[in-house]
């Protein structure tokens, strides 16, 4: 995170639900924002509703933002289309982008 910051970007924890931490998930999230953690990934081609929605009320409960994204790898995952995930499941509000270029001070 220290390293992140230092190269003038934003931290975020990417695909919390393959780190299988359970009730345990909370407790990192909220280690990881003392050290300044700024977001976490709140939509994934990977995520049922249930899952985006535990994610997203956590980001909300710690003061992080959101990030999102399909984790289209073209040959790689031939199943996950770029832009919109697994049969279009995956809608990143433009506003995510928005906040995201506002905190690193990119216009």
């Amino acid at each position: 995170i220290e390293a992140i910051h230092g190269a003038g970007g934003v931290a975020f924890l990417a695909h919390p639900h393959q780190m299988k931490m359970g009730d345990g998930l909370e407790e990192y999230v909220k280690e990881l924002v003392s050290y300044g953690l700024d977001g976490i990934e709140g939509y994934y081609s990977e995520y049922g509703e249930k899952m985006q929605a535990e994610y997203q009320s956590l980001a909300k409960r710690y003061g992080l933002m959101l990030s999102g994204g399909t984790d289209f790898h073209g040959l790689m995952k031939p199943h996950v289309s770029i832009g919109t995930g697994i049969g279009g499941n995956v809608a990143v509000p433009y506003s995510v982008l928005e906040t995201i270029k506002n905190s690193a001070g990119v216009r």
